[in-house]
């Protein structure tokens, strides 16, 4: 399936308020949300972002994840398939709380070929551009006028073409700032570096940010940074007679113990065993 065959499928369209301390649940139907005031936070594929104003959230269906309500939220929320596949099903599935799920199937799985972030996630933030799109679907499902669900669905496509062309343009732009991450990491691997630092160089939001490095790498910002730490200290264990502490210190781990527990784990061997199988043999 390809943008070009998207047909969707809206089940819910309406203006909300939302509060809710911590909540993690499981959603069968796609997710857009628009946020007019309020904040929150929501945790999903172990990445965390924040609903501001003006800011959009869309996550296909099939996933788990967690919101936390900062400020009272009110969103205008949109639940939709990406094809007409189960338009039989018009009533709308509301998010079911992880403890509780008996059944972790979505209601339509699709996979777009020529976009990543259908098929997964995004946040776009300060983007009031969509919110007279989206308040456009909420009136004419709303007031259910004739052939409304064929308009709404019109008007949402075009709403996730416009989405995919903001992020196109924005990746388009991005290698530049995945590269002077790069340099910065190569350059300081062996210091604490919080995402939020490395967001700041490229110019992104952090989470973004992870989103293009790995894009680009192949690995997220924080593997990485071990990666190159893990590499180091091999170079070290092989061609120096440093003690192993020193090697944990000058590669930026905080301590022997994590060193080595973490070496083994990426190579199967302790530092100990790794300098005695490899070093001086060719």
């Amino acid at each position: 399936m390809k943008i070009a065959d998207i047909n969707p499928h809206i089940r819910f369209a309406e203006q909300i308020t939302c509060e809710t301390e911590k909540n993690t649940v499981y959603v069968k139907d796609c997710r857009l949300f628009y946020t007019i005031d309020g904040m929150a936070e929501i945790i999903l594929d172990e990445q965390s972002v924040v609903l501001k104003k003006n800011s959009l959230f869309y996550c296909c269906g099939d996933k788990t994840y967690t919101i936390k309500t900062v400020k009272k939220l009110n969103l205008l929320v949109l639940n939709f398939d990406l094809s007409q596949k189960s338009s039989n099903l018009v009533m709308p599935f509301t998010p079911e709380e992880v403890n509780v799920v008996k059944n972790k199937t979505p209601i339509d799985k699709c996979h777009v070929q020529d976009s990543d972030f259908l098929n997964s996630f995004i946040l776009i933030e300060n983007c009031p551009e969509f919110k007279t799109t989206i308040s456009d679907i909420i009136k004419e499902y709303t007031t259910q006028k004739t052939l409304f669900r064929e308009s709404c669905n019109s008007i949402l496509k075009k709403l996730l073409i416009e989405m995919h062309r903001k992020e196109l343009e924005v990746t388009n732009n991005s290698l530049d700032a995945v590269n002077r991450v790069l340099d910065y990491i190569v350059s300081n691997y062996n210091k604490e570096t919080k995402n939020s630092e490395l967001a700041s160089i490229a110019g992104y939001h952090e989470y973004y940010l992870n989103r293009l490095f790995i894009k680009h790498t192949g690995t997220s910002m924080h593997k990485y940074i071990l990666n190159m730490r893990i590499n180091e200290a091999k170079r070290l264990l092989l061609n120096t007679d440093m003690p192993l502490s020193q090697i944990a210190f000058a590669t930026g781990f905080n301590s022997n113990t994590h060193f080595s527990n973490y070496f083994k784990k990426e190579t199967e061997f302790t530092p100990f065993e790794y300098r005695n199988s490899f070093k001086n043999k060719i």
